[in-house]
């Protein structure tokens, strides 16, 4: 499947095809990252969404991370408040 990914960077458009999704998702990032805008990837069937919402539909977020996360952000918290 071919992946499209489009860009708005100082009022131009931009468009480039990957065959992989990773590769799609990181040129994505790395757009949004240097200030592009309306940053989406388009998949073979037109679907088009954000590198961030298709990198969870490949990758998803495990619960053990899930779990880390909310360990890290109550000591976190805890700390700020002593």
């Amino acid at each position: 499947m071919i992946f499209t990914v489009h860009a708005t960077y100082r009022e131009r458009r931009f468009s480039r095809l990957f065959a992989a999704p990773l590769q799609a998702i990181e040129q994505g990032m790395s757009l949004i990252c240097a200030g592009a805008q309306n940053v989406m990837v388009a998949d073979g069937d037109g679907r088009e969404r954000s590198p961030i919402e298709l990198y969870n539909s490949i990758c998803g977020t495990s619960a053990d991370k899930r779990k880390l996360t909310a360990s890290f952000e109550s000591t976190v918290f805890t700390q700020v408040a002593i």
